[in-house]
């Protein structure tokens, strides 16, 4: 299912492609047609005309590349940003991380010195019984061997 709309998929892109291709060349063709004739009037000024370059430089805002300065430091800060940002979510997350196995250690030891004091008061308890009894037993005999 997921194969079949995988292929549709790329028949759609490659028409897509395709029409798209071939509204490039036409348009390329029609820029070509301008660039042969520069002087006619049918269509108007020439694209070769100091205001036509002037107002195309000033459209691009930039260079010979098509990226300026300020946009290539403003690129630049941005990445540093993210960079500097990531690094400090990786910084914290690693302490929470090591923050938590200490926890974990912590509980993991009280958990385990409840359960040895719970033990010693049972021990404790046995030999409060044990010596109760025992007191009992030997005051008995007391009484038993002074008659």
């Amino acid at each position: 299912m997921q194969s079949v709309v995988l292929v549709e998929k790329i028949m759609r892109l490659e028409r897509y492609w395709y029409a798209n291709r071939s509204l490039r060349e036409k348009k390329n063709s029609r820029a070509i047609q301008e660039a042969e004739v520069p002087n006619s009037d049918h269509f108007g000024s020439s694209p070769w005309s100091e205001d036509n370059m002037t107002t195309a430089k000033r459209k691009r805002g930039s260079g010979e590349n098509g990226i300026s300065f300020a946009l290539f430091m403003i690129i630049i800060i941005s990445m540093t940003i993210v960079v500097i940002l990531a690094m400090i979510k990786i910084y914290l997350s690693n302490q929470i991380y090591y923050e938590s196995r200490r926890v974990n250690y912590i509980e993991r030891e009280v958990s385990a010195l409840r359960e040895e004091r719970m033990m010693l008061e049972n021990q404790v308890q046995k030999l409060k019984f044990k010596n109760r009894v025992a007191d009992t037993i030997f005051v008995m005999d007391d009484g038993e061997d002074g008659e």
